[in-house]
């Protein structure tokens, strides 16, 4: 982060015709870097926590979170209970060729997400469903816990079968 600031500044006094520094270069990449990171693994952690994640481990911290649920429930099921969902409701759900394709709009912690549920059956005929959430942009490195509480309240959903 701090590199990518460094050389916008670079680009920025070229432009302007400033003379070269490299102090300034040196400065805003070791101390707007390492302020950059510690905040946002500040605010990431803090996110997790208020998640109610208290063990914060390297699992917790990807963006990228992946879950398997063995269940009875059908992808049709499972439809109706995300579309009466308060948090999924207002989320684009769509049937895909073996299970669910959900995405959530833009906020203003994320650029949205991507759920994908994939229904297979293992050796014993049972129902596994796989569960994944990433964020829309592949860039993204901090996600506030977002795609692990989406993983968490799909299994919720899934478990709480009436």
């Amino acid at each position: 982060m701090g590199g990518t600031f460094s050389i916008l500044n670079l680009l920025s006094d070229y432009f302007r015709d400033e003379e070269f520094n490299l102090f300034k270069v040196l400065f805003n990449f070791l101390f707007f870097g390492l302020f950059m990171a510690l905040n946002f693994t500040y605010l990431h952690k803090r996110g997790l926590r208020k998640r109610g994640i208290s063990e914060i481990t390297d699992d917790n911290l990807n963006v990228n979170q992946l879950s398997e649920i063995i269940s009875d429930l059908s992808i049709n099921d499972l439809i109706d209970k995300l579309k009466n969902d308060n948090n999924f409701k207002r989320m684009n759900i769509k049937k895909a060729d073996n299970g669910i394709i959900i995405d959530s709009g833009i906020k203003l912690t994320s650029w949205g997400e991507k759920i994908q549920i994939t229904e297979c059956k293992n050796e014993n005929e049972k129902r596994i469903l796989k569960i994944s959430s990433k964020p829309k942009l592949k860039t993204t490195l901090v996600d506030y816990g977002q795609n692990k509480e989406n993983i968490d309240r799909i299994t919720e959903l899934i478990k709480n079968v009436a």
